[in-house]
């Protein structure tokens, strides 16, 4: 063997050597940062991943804290507090997200007044994948909570009235809706004589007193010692006089909102009350025997001092208006007022869809007045019930605000979705 040639070839191959090494250094130095952040982008999805998770915890212990609230009563506001405060408790913070509650949900299968839906949505920081972009990455999560309940539609709001709702005689109570009292009286539902009532559920913070004419629909007995149940309007503001004092008209065929200071008393018929409100102050809102009225998208407001009185042999057709400052209130009664009783009897062919919201005063509801298929809710101070009164509660669509109730019936405060 030619030992020069040999030594040529060590030549050649170390040569070679050196060649691929400095190409692998360099394709090496090109394809380590796909390399490094695809191994990142890992890492961080995993990262991303684990907070998603740890988000949906603070949103399903937000959602729980909210009907909580919602259960004993809480305003909106209070509602919104603690489901923040829940949800902050379990590591979502507001720099960088944002929370939504809303109840009723607006989404889902529990759009009803007694679930409550909570969203949040947090900014999570890159890392390793920062090394393709700057911006953070949005995720969000979203939980409902709801309870056992259904709807009001005869509440009364005193706190320790004896008999805040009574029902006597020869009462015949039939609604779909719940009947509740906020008072913490031993007595605070009260029946007696042959008083007949059928109803999904009482409830009553306090206990209550009945007899065999009671028949429950959906629970299985009274509910007691509920949580108190907040005053649906309480936030819509009162209606003042103003104006050109109004007075009726003789025998007057059409009337008109307004400031009526001396009182609207009728005795006559037909009469078209025109859309709008009517403020009654100095005097009473009777409608006497011998009247016939109608009027759709109405609201009287009685002020302190006097009362509503519909004759049981006056018949009137009333509804209240569905949009507005004064939606679903019918009647509204002066927060003011210490005492009085307002009665509605009026003929079986009376109808009124609205509320009649008297949250300080006795509501005296007798006679063979029905709501037929429309909506009527008695939201009063004390509410007493004698002869034939049947409520529907269908409301959609007619303004008037959901009394939500946990009332009892099977279930109970869970996560749904």
């Amino acid at each position: 063997m030619n030992l020069e040639h040999v030594k040529e070839g060590r030549k050649f191959r170390g040569r070679g050597s050196a060649w691929l090494a400095g190409n692998v250094s360099i394709l090496f130095g090109i394809t380590l940062p796909a390399v490094v952040g695809v191994c990142g982008l890992g890492a961080d999805v995993g990262y991303w991943y684990y907070q998603e998770r740890n988000l949906q915890s603070a949103a399903d212990a937000a959602a729980y804290d909210g009907i909580i609230a919602l259960k004993g009563g809480g305003s909106t506001t209070t509602i919104t507090t603690e489901a923040t405060n829940g949800a902050t408790s379990n590591g979502w913070s507001s720099t960088g997200g944002t929370i939504t509650v809303n109840s009723p949900p607006t989404s889902g299968n529990y759009q009803n007044a007694y679930s409550v839906q909570v969203t949040l949505t947090q900014n999570l920081p890159r890392f390793f994948s920062g090394l393709y972009s700057r911006s953070q990455v949005p995720a969000s999560a979203s939980s409902v909570a709801t309870m056992a309940g259904g709807y009001s539609c005869v509440l009364a709001l005193n706190a320790t009235a004896n008999q805040a709702i009574d029902l006597s005689g020869s009462t015949n109570l039939s609604t779909n809706c719940d009947v509740v009292a906020d008072s913490n009286s031993s007595s605070a539902i009260n029946m007696s004589g042959s008083a007949q009532a059928t109803v999904p559920c009482a409830v009553t913070v306090g206990t209550a007193d009945t007899t065999s004419g009671l028949t429950l629909t959906k629970c299985t007995s009274v509910t007691t010692h509920a949580p108190s149940v907040a005053d649906p309007y309480a936030s819509v503001s009162q209606p003042t006089g103003s104006g050109l004092c109004k007075t009726v008209p003789s025998n007057a065929t059409d009337l008109y909102e307004g400031w009526y200071c001396s009182g609207l008393v009728t005795s006559w018929g037909p009469i078209t009350f025109h859309p709008g409100t009517y403020v009654v102050t100095g005097g009473s809102l009777q409608f006497q025997a011998g009247t016939i009225a109608s009027g759709t998208n109405v609201t009287f407001f009685v002020g302190a001092g006097y009362t509503l009185a519909v004759s049981g042999s006056a018949t009137v057709v009333f509804s209240a208006p569905t949009t507005g400052t004064y939606a679903g209130i019918l009647f509204f009664g002066d927060r003011t007022a210490t005492s009085g009783n307002n009665s509605f009897s009026g003929s079986s062919l009376s109808s009124i869809t609205g509320a009649v919201y008297f949250p300080t005063q006795t509501i005296v509801y007798s006679g063979s007045a029905s709501s037929g298929a429309a909506c009527t809710q008695l939201v009063g101070g004390i509410i007493t019930i004698s002869g034939s009164a049947n409520f529907t509660h269908n409301c959609s669509g007619d303004g008037m605000n959901n009394i939500a109730v946990a009332d009892g019936r099977t279930g109970s405060v869970r996560l749904a979705e």
